[in-house]
C-alpha cells in the first residue's frame, strides 16, 4: 500500500510538472542561439524545481511510512527517511535526469517506438504531404529544365534518405530538435515546389518540428516514470528489510504498551474466571 502511494504521488509530481513548468520548445528558438540558450538555462532550472519536487514528497511520505511501520514520533525518522529517499533518488534518478540533458539522444530509447506511436499518423500525413513521391529519379530524367547539376544533387540527396528512410517511420525517428534544421535543409531537394520556399514551407515546417518535440518529449516522460518506479520499488523494499532504530523514549513507550496489553488479557481473563452463572 505504501508503495501505491509513493509511485501515485511521483506521478503526480511528474504530470504537474509537464503541465506547468516545463519548457516546450518552438522552432522560433531553436533558430535563434540567444533564445535557445535562454531556453536550455530555463529548462535547466525547471528540471531542478522538478527533481526537489520530487525528493521532497517522496521524503515526507517515507517518513509517514516509517512512523507507521516502527511508531514513535516523525521527528525521531526524519534521519532515516533522509537516507533511505535522498541517497537512491538522488544517484538513481537525478543521474538519468543528467544523462538526458548531456545526452539527448538516449531519449530515443523510448521516443522512437512509444513516441512515434503517439506522433505516427500525423507525422505520416506530414511527410507523404511534404515530399515528393519515392519514384523521383524518372521525375529527374524527364525535366528538362533541370541541369545536370541540380540532378547530381538531388540524385545524392535521394538516394540517401529514400535508402535509410523506404518509410516514414525511419524518417521521422531520424530527425530530433537537435538536428531538425540540418534535416530540414537535407530534404529540401525532395520536397514538393510549394514547400521550398520560406514562406510556403513556414507552416508545414512548424507543425512537423511540434511533432517531433512531442516525440522527444515522450521518450524523456518515459524514462522519468520507468525510472521512478524502479527507484520506489527499490526504497520500498529497503524500507521493509531494515529494522526500526528505536530511541530509549520509543522503546519505554512500547514496553509500557506491551505491559498494559498484558494487564488487559489478564484482567479479562479473570473476569471470565469469576463469572458465576445461576440456573432459575
Amino acid at each position: 500500500m505504501s508503495s501505491s502511494i509513493n509511485i501515485v504521488m511521483f506521478l503526480i509530481v511528474t504530470v504537474g510538472y509537464y503541465m506547468t513548468i516545463k519548457s516546450y520548445l518552438k522552432l522560433d528558438i531553436i533558430s535563434d542561439p540567444d533564445k535557445y540558450k535562454k531556453f536550455n538555462n530555463d529548462t535547466h532550472t525547471n528540471l531542478a524545481i522538478y527533481l526537489i519536487a520530487v525528493l521532497l514528497s517522496q521524503y515526507f511520505i517515507n517518513v509517514y511510512n516509517i512512523t507507521d511501520k516502527c511508531g514513535g514520533e516523525m521527528t525521531e525518522n526524519l534521519g532515516l527517511a533522509a537516507l533511505v529517499t535522498f541517497l537512491p533518488w538522488t544517484f538513481m534518478f537525478g543521474l538519468v535526469v543528467i544523462v538526458l540533458i548531456l545526452y539527448p539522444g538516449f531519449k530515443g530509447a523510448f521516443s522512437d517506438v512509444i513516441g512515434y506511436f503517439f506522433v505516427y499518423s500525423s507525422a505520416n500525413k506530414i511527410l507523404t504531404d511534404l515530399l515528393v513521391d519515392k519514384n523521383i529519379q524518372d521525375k529527374m530524367d524527364n525535366n528538362p529544365n533541370a541541369s545536370e547539376e541540380d540532378k547530381k544533387a538531388m540524385q545524392d540527396v535521394a538516394s540517401v534518405i529514400i535508402k535509410i528512410c523506404g518509410n516514414n517511420s525511419i524518417l521521422i525517428n531520424q530527425i530530433v530538435p537537435e538536428n531538425f534544421i540540418n534535416y530540414w535543409k537535407i530534404m529540401k531537394p525532395l520536397m514538393k515546389k510549394q514547400y521550398q520556399s520560406e514562406e510556403g514551407g513556414q507552416e508545414i515546417q512548424k507543425k512537423l518540428f511540434d511533432l517531433v518535440v512531442t516525440r522527444d518529449n515522450v521518450g524523456e516522460i518515459m524514462w522519468f516514470i520507468y525510472t521512478g518506479i524502479l527507484v520506489t520499488s527499490l526504497v520500498q523494499l529497503q524500507m521493509s528489510s531494515q529494522g526500526c532504530n528505536y530511541s530509549s523514549a520509543t522503546m519505554e513507550k512500547n514496553y509500557q504498551d506491551f505491559l498494559d496489553q498484558e494487564q488487559d488479557a489478564a484482567d479479562k481473563r479473570d473476569k471470565a474466571t469469576n463469572q458465576v452463572y445461576t440456573v432459575s
